[in-house]
């Protein structure tokens, strides 16, 4: 199943402490899939793509959702 994550800041972004640069973060997706039955931990930065030499601060939601084709055949989510 492919699942896509969305991250919508309140507020916040990333900081690199060497140019002093300061990136404001705007919502984002990404999509990840699982084999059935299996779960999967991945950071923020590593499934965004943020730089990870850097600092983040930040607030905000993340949106969960099944893309709806796959979902649809797939009966229900527990048997």
């Amino acid at each position: 199943m492919t699942y896509t994550v969305r991250h919508i800041p309140y507020y916040g972004g990333t900081y690199d402490p060497k140019t002093k640069e300061e990136i404001h973060f705007k919502e984002q997706s990404a999509q990840v899939t699982l084999q059935e039955r299996k779960e999967r931990q991945v950071a923020l930065p590593a499934l965004y793509g943020w730089p990870p030499d850097q600092m983040y601060a930040f607030e905000g939601c993340l949106l969960v959702s099944p893309d709806r084709a796959e979902a649809a055949g797939a009966g229900p989510p527990f048997s």
